[in-house]
């Protein structure tokens, strides 16, 4: 079943909202998406950027994906911290909400009213659920979109990042 059919199976009672189940089902379904996660080298760092590289279905798959609840559900932002949540999420699903969420921000920190948060954190685990035990491919995420959030000291299943330098980092990158 392509991604597009498993994404019009989800879709087929309109009322039920997207959901981390629905990401993970869907972007699980789409090969061109999780051959570039397996070697996260050389991944497109914005939605933009994604849509570009991919045809068809996939490429529709995002186009609906993109702007649902899902993003919304996942972070929480306050002046003291901004938090994206990916527990749940497989890695095709976290990548397409990380991607959301960069955008999102980079979108509030350009509003004149925008209040910084003190910290920027990525909850994403341990690696437990990983390919390979330990492993975040998350870090790897990071490492490739040159975002100034490093694992956490105190829990190395968080990123974390002061506001500010996220901000002047999505200012530049998303903006």
């Amino acid at each position: 079943m392509s991604a597009l059919d498993v994404l019009q199976v989800c879709m087929k009672d309109s009322s039920v909202p997207f959901s981390i189940r629905t990401y993970n089902s869907v972007l699980n379904s789409c090969p061109t998406i999780m051959a570039m996660l397996q070697e996260p080298k050389a991944v497109p760092c914005s939605v933009g950027e994604l849509s570009g590289v991919l045809d068809g279905d996939e490429a529709l798959v995002v186009k609906e994906l993109v702007g649902s609840a899902v993003v919304d559900e996942a972070m929480v932002w306050d002046s003291a911290e901004a938090k994206l949540d990916l527990h749940g999420m497989h890695l095709g699903s976290a990548y397409l909400v990380m991607l959301e969420w960069f955008e999102a921000m980079g979108n509030r920190f350009k509003s004149a009213e925008c209040v910084v948060p003190a910290e920027v954190v990525i909850v994403c685990g341990l690696g437990k659920y990983s390919s390979v035990r330990g492993e975040s491919s998350v870090k790897d995420l990071m490492h490739q979109m040159e975002s100034p959030m490093r694992i956490d000291r105190k829990n190395v299943g968080c990123f974390i990042a002061e506001g500010r330098a996220v901000k002047d980092w999505l200012c530049k990158t998303v903006g």
